[in-house]
């Protein structure tokens, strides 16, 4: 995994390459992002890690867990009483589990070369981020 300035990636990036970036940095990944039914499919731990969730895996039932602490500002808000949030699913499945209710996703998440590959749009969003599409750059842009 690597992190580096965007217009350092641009300019030696192959075309039709798929780019996730968090605030100012443009992520790589081991494993590409992919696209499948016009939904970016990423690997999943390196991202959400950097997003601040914290990524378990039951290996029993393929299925994956991000869970997002309530921030400072939530917990000052409601005087201690926010709750994080969390997203579970399982590879190959479209029903996830968002905050204990289900959720039906656009694509399932999928394993590629080991590697968990999930919605992205959907589980940041599910998780308190917001999601533009760059057209101009080919680049997902996740922001709080």
């Amino acid at each position: 995994h690597y992190v580096c300035a965007m217009e350092d990636l641009f300019a030696e990036a192959p075309e039709g390459g798929i780019y996730v970036q968090v605030n100012d940095e443009v992520l790589g990944f081991s494993t590409p992002p992919v696209t499948e039914n016009d939904r970016t499919l990423v690997p999943m731990r390196f991202l959400f890690e950097k997003l601040g969730a914290e990524v378990n895996w039951d290996e029993t039932t393929n299925t994956a867990i991000a869970t997002m602490p309530a921030d400072v500002t939530e917990q000052i808000q409601t005087f201690g009483m926010a709750k994080g949030k969390s997203v579970s699913f399982s590879i190959d499945n479209i029903t996830a589990t968002v905050n204990g209710e289900t959720a039906a996703m656009d694509v399932p998440a999928r394993l590629v070369n080991d590697k968990t590959l999930v919605p992205l749009r959907f589980l940041s969003e599910n998780l308190g981020y917001t999601v533009t599409w760059d057209e101009a750059n080919n680049t997902a842009i996740i922001t709080k």
